[in-house]
């Protein structure tokens, strides 16, 4: 079983249209960091998770624009949402998850939390 440790808590808020980054680290049943070299990791955003369709997919295998590994062999990612991610959607709470793919094709889902965007004053 793999976990992650996303700085603070796994629940996040931010504000429409800026920019934000989100580390995580990869780690094993005993709380030790796993080498994340050659796998893939996705951050998927819903307003429900039964949703059939995403309205933010960061995907590792597109790019380090979208989620970079900064430190693979210490387990360690960064997900990179945009102004343009979050701009045009509703102030609310919504749900997101974040998977990872070994190498050798084992799938693993990290984190399931919520992600809560509010109105920017200015």
């Amino acid at each position: 079983m793999m976990v992650a440790d996303i700085t603070s808590s796994q629940n996040k808020n931010m504000f429409k249209g800026d920019n934000r980054i989100f580390e995580i680290t990869v780690k094993d049943a005993d709380d030790v960091a796993v080498d994340i070299t050659g796998g893939t990791m996705v951050f998927t955003m819903k307003e429900l998770a039964s949703d059939p369709s995403a309205l933010i997919t960061k995907d590792s295998s597109v790019g380090i624009t979208e989620v970079e590994f900064t430190n693979p062999t210490n387990g360690i990612a960064q997900i990179k949402l945009v102004p343009a991610d979050t701009q045009n959607l509703k102030a609310q709470r919504y749900v997101y998850d974040v998977e990872f793919t070994t190498s050798a094709g084992s799938v693993h889902t990290l984190v399931k939390a919520y992600l809560t965007l509010f109105e920017d004053v200015s």
